[in-house]
Order: structure tokens, then C-alpha cells, then sequence
């Protein structure tokens, strides 16, 4: 498990700037840590989203 300290680090990071963010520009967050071609499968009613920023309006920022 040492190995991936790294990676939990990023995700650390990923989630402590969405909470910061407050839901007000999650689409900028979303775009800092994620591909742009982002393939998001959630569950109903926000299904499959595609892009980073699209993903960050359309269930992180009403989420949060």
C-alpha cells in the first residue's frame, strides 16, 4: 500500500478543492484533475456525462 501515497495524495487534494469550491466553479476543479474526455457513468438521473466540465456543472456543482 506504500506505493500509492501519491495517488492518495491526489485525491486528497481533488476533494478538498471541491469542498473549498462550494459548488461555484466545480467545472474549473473538475478541469485541474480530470481528462477532458472525461466518460462519467453515475447513477440515475445524471447517467453518462462527457467532458471534465460537464461533469463539474451538471452533478458537482448542484451536489455541493
Amino acid at each position: 500500500m506504500a506505493g500509492f501515497q501519491a495517488e492518495k495524495q491526489l485525491v486528497t487534494k481533488f476533494y478538498a478543492a471541491l469542498q473549498a469550491d462550494q459548488g461555484r466553479g466545480s467545472s474549473k476543479v473538475m478541469a485541474d484533475f480530470c481528462a477532458p474526455d472525461l466518460h462519467w457513468r453515475g447513477f440515475h438521473p445524471f447517467n453518462e456525462i462527457i467532458g471534465a466540465e460537464a461533469v463539474g456543472e451538471n452533478f458537482w456543482s448542484p451536489l455541493l
